[in-house]
């Protein structure tokens, strides 16, 4: 399970048996060195627990995160001798013995993308799709699957996939003429010169027109250094592709932000366009967006628009681009009618 650029190259399968070795440097070294246990062996600078079933060291684990140590480093090997370990977090290698069958899912890629429709409200007609992550195991949710990733250092090695497997929806399935929004996480590129040029080799190499990939960060995505995301939809913009926030409105993407980091499109949250005909105080957040919208050249996007009031609402309102059940449900396939008009 060993990666590059921290997580986000290949994984490696979770060795069965084998030993968990811990650097005498380590607060949980200090932990068990004096335990007597005839599956503990001093190795060098390392001392290494000998298991037969991972279930064997999940208690071990879950100590040493219990102590405050989950972030230390170990190693497995599957034998003594150090020869090309596998470098884990406790806390990383805890959640992958803990859920093997996920780490699978991740490993084989047993995951697809559905598409679901964008339309142009003020051209009255369909503008693109966006790509959403959907696993092939039916009891995964792709909710589910982004925890369990994030919680055990699989979550760039996710993202970076799942990025690749909508560039190719996009070439397969939606085709040319039609954006193409990509969801992704902030927090899985370290460093957007180095961690995004996979994302832009596969955009080249299926030679995909570049303004028409629109980059969104995800909904549930928690920002806290607004200066490394800003530094990562610049990467994206300067090489000729734009950039969506989501749920605007919602937790750190208040309009005050927008001036900052300059995104191409907002989605404005759900929760405003819920009912927006009735309620004022989502009319006030609106217009308030769509004149800020206007004066940073920035597109509006209304999403999660259920009801044929919200969706004509919003029309008259200005509003840019629309998504939502009542226009079109994520599916596998594209669809055949693209007028606004035709969709209720």
């Amino acid at each position: 399970m060993q990666a590059l650029c921290n997580y986000c190259g290949t994984v490696s399968p979770l060795l069965e048996e084998g030993y968990l070795n811990i650097h005498n440097g380590n607060e949980s070294f200090k932990l068990i060195e004096k335990k007597d246990n005839e599956n503990f062996y001093k190795n060098g600078n390392f001392l290494s627990i000998h298991y037969n079933d991972v279930d064997q060291i999940t208690p071990l684990l879950k100590l040493f995160i219990d102590k405050g140590y989950g972030n230390e480093w170990v190693r497995l090997t599957n034998r003594l001798e150090m020869e090309r370990p596998t470098h884990l977090t406790i806390y990383h290698l805890y959640h992958r013995a803990l859920n093997p069958e996920l780490v699978e899912i991740i490993k084989n890629e047993q995951f697809e993308t559905h598409i679901q429709p964008i339309f142009d409200l003020q051209k009255n007609n369909l503008y693109g799709y966006e790509s959403l992550l959907r696993t092939t195991t039916s009891d995964v949710s792709p909710g589910k699957l982004f925890r369990f990733a994030d919680e055990s250092g699989l979550h760039s090695y996710l993202d970076q996939r799942a990025r690749k497997l909508a560039i190719e929806t996009k070439v397969e399935r939606i085709g040319p003429g039609l954006h193409c929004f990509i969801n992704f996480l902030p927090s899985s590129i370290y460093n957007a010169d180095f961690c995004l040029q996979h994302t832009f080799s596969i955009v080249e190499e299926h030679n995909v027109s570049q303004d028409e990939l629109i980059f969104e960060v995800v909904e549930t995505e928690q920002i806290n250094d607004t200066d490394h995301l800003k530094t990562i939809l610049e990467k994206y913009q300067s090489s000729g592709m734009r950039v969506a926030l989501d749920d605007v409105g919602s937790g750190f993407n208040n309009l005050e932000m927008l001036t900052k980091l300059k995104p191409d499109i907002i989605k404005i949250d759900r929760s405003y366009v819920d009912r927006c005909y009735e309620r004022p105080e989502s009319e006030a957040f609106i217009y308030q967006a769509i004149q800020l919208g206007e004066k940073l050249n920035i597109i509006t996007l209304a999403e999660g628009i259920e009801t044929e009031q919200e969706l004509l609402w919003l029309k008259n309102k200005g509003i840019d681009l629309a998504q939502g059940y009542y226009l079109g449900k994520p599916s596998k396939d594209a669809i055949h009618d693209s007028s606004v008009k035709n969709r209720h």
